[in-house]
């Protein structure tokens, strides 16, 4: 998995300024294992690379994710991949919005 590009999908995010979206984009265009961002009407796909990732970069995606309500049950995939083990750690805040 570590080779392959994963699509993500944000569906129907809400923003409640045009700060708020201008921060959402900034935040994701940051993100270097970002490899595209695109999509249209209520969905945006965000294609990120694995490979390219390290554990402050899941854990960055996993706050955007949790701030910006983007469905998290997605990010279930990295649990795959042993520099992710982390994410099965039942005391993140992040756990039942993955695995539950």
């Amino acid at each position: 998995m570590k080779d392959e590009k994963i699509t993500l999908t944000a569906e129907a995010t809400v923003f409640y300024s045009p700060g708020d979206e201008s921060a959402f984009f900034t935040w994701l265009k940051a993100m270097t294992f970002v490899h595209s961002i695109g999509g249209s009407g209520r969905y945006l796909d965000i294609v990120v690379s694995p490979a390219a990732m390290n554990e402050y970069d899941l854990r960055e995606l996993l706050a955007l994710f949790y701030r910006y309500g983007v469905d998290m049950k997605q990010l279930s995939v990295f649990s795959e991949v042993p520099e992710f083990k982390f994410l099965r750690d039942r005391r993140g805040y992040w756990y039942r919005r993955v695995f539950e």
